[in-house]
């Protein structure tokens, strides 16, 4: 029988496992890293290039390079999150049949199942590499991708050889990760910002039974909102020195997305971080006009607060499903003492504690209903900026929570919002 591997098909990078002597690991790429950027690029010479070899072309040929499209998988063309990625994105998109979605790229149009397809098949391929044979999969998804969503990524599948065994949401994966097998009896919560997607999910664990208590999300909402977001500090700074604004070329702004992609991992493990803009416009004689970009943690942390006031937005919303309080108090790290504002970052680097109680239930139970009243659900605290997730669980009665932390975001300094690498669960 053919082996079954597990693919995190994330919207930023692609992630596949395989079980390997009895234990189950990832599987790297030619050139030993442990996932690869799920990037599609249609080389002019009709070769299609996946990977990190796809995401260096997009620096020179963004229109017929691909990205991100998992945030479009199955929605409507007319909808609020396909108008955004068309005002963004350098490659071309169209209206379909039945007002679906497609790409163009070298003259030719791929569905947004087509172009997974290419990443999926990519996966297969490295699975493949040790000359086994591989034709089943299990990949997940995020928990609030709706029907045709996940139909779509099941299409991809099938399209790249695969017959997916299952379609398994994210943080049920990562859950199983976490506690499948170990017979603990404790609740979690797990926070998952990614690339382009973002959903937090609270789990009752009981030996091998896993409960999910409700799952929330925003599936366009991520890393590459943050990038943007550095994207545009950057076009603004150039204007402001030299009058262009790189803004007006997709292909230009394409360069500026990168570097804002580098100065955000560099801003994992230093305070400042400095990148060099070239070649975005030409003055006299077409010299280049350079310019030097510095951004500070601080700075970061302050651009990024919107984006994490909405991530703490879907928090509340999961814990009102769970009929659980959340109590949000954000604390000046160094100051001790604590304010009124629920997630909001107004000055310096700010740490949000993060825990909850449940609501009084009524007669018949419930969520939560088998455990005490008092108590019963307490996250571990978790920051973002310079601080570090913490690493034990803060018991309260009989309830416990850990946050796992996982999705494309994660590093192990632990600055929540300055990296983009690989999917892990921290405990």
């Amino acid at each position: 029988m053919s082996a079954v591997i597990g693919i995190d098909l994330g919207t930023t990078n692609t992630v596949v496992a395989a079980v390997r002597d009895g234990r189950a690991m990832a599987l790297p790429t030619e050139t030993g890293e442990r996932l690869f950027p799920s990037v599609v690029s249609f080389h002019p010479n009709g070769s299609v290039l996946v990977g990190r070899e796809a995401k260096r072309r997009r620096l020179q040929d963004a229109a017929n390079t691909v990205y991100s499209t998992k945030r479009l998988i199955g929605r409507s063309y007319d909808s609020e999150e396909v108008r955004k990625a068309r005002s963004r994105s350098a490659f071309v998109i169209q209206e379909g049949p039945g007002r679906g979605v497609l790409v163009e790229a070298r003259g030719e149009t791929y569905t947004l199942s087509e172009i997974s397809a290419f990443v999926l098949k990519e996966a297969k391929r490295i699975a493949e590499s040790t000359g086994e044979v591989v034709d089943r999969a299990v990949i997940t998804v995020p928990a609030n991708f709706n029907d045709l969503q996940r139909a779509a990524t099941k299409v991809a599948g099938h399209i790249a050889g695969l017959e997916v065994q299952r379609i398994l949401n994210e943080p049920t994966a990562a859950a199983l990760a976490y506690g499948y097998g170990k017979g603990n009896q404790e609740r979690i919560a797990v926070f998952d910002f990614g690339g382009g997607t973002f959903d937090v999910t609270l789990l009752d664990l009981a030996g091998s039974v896993f409960e999910v208590l409700a799952t929330a999300g925003d599936t366009f909402l991520g890393g590459d909102d943050i990038d943007l977001a550095i994207a545009e500090r950057m076009a603004e700074r150039y204007l402001k020195t030299h009058r262009y604004d790189a803004r007006a070329d997709r292909q230009v702004f394409e360069r500026l997305l990168a570097s804002a992609e580098e100065i955000k991992i560099r801003l994992s493990a230093s305070d400042v971080a400095t990148v060099q803009l070239q070649e975005i416009a030409f003055g006299v004689g077409g010299k280049s006009l350079d310019m030097p970009f510095s951004m500070t943690r601080l700075e970061l942390e302050q651009l990024a607060a919107p984006l994490v006031d909405r991530a703490l937005g879907v928090c509340r919303e999961a814990m009102g499903i769970a009929r659980l309080a959340p109590i949000l108090r954000s604390s000046h790290r160094g100051r001790g003492n604590d304010t009124s504002s629920a997630g909001s970052s107004q000055s310096g680097r700010v740490f949000w504690t993060f825990t909850a109680r449940p609501v009084e239930r009524r007669r018949g139970g419930g969520v939560g209903s088998g455990h005490s009243s008092v108590g019963a659900f307490r996250a571990t605290s978790w920051r973002y900026g310079s601080a570090k997730i913490p690493t034990k669980n803060h018991r309260s009665g009989i309830g416990g929570a850990t946050i796992l932390w996982r999705g494309d975001d994660c590093r192990p300094r632990g600055c929540a919002f300055a990296f983009d690498t690989t999917a892990c669960a921290r405990r």
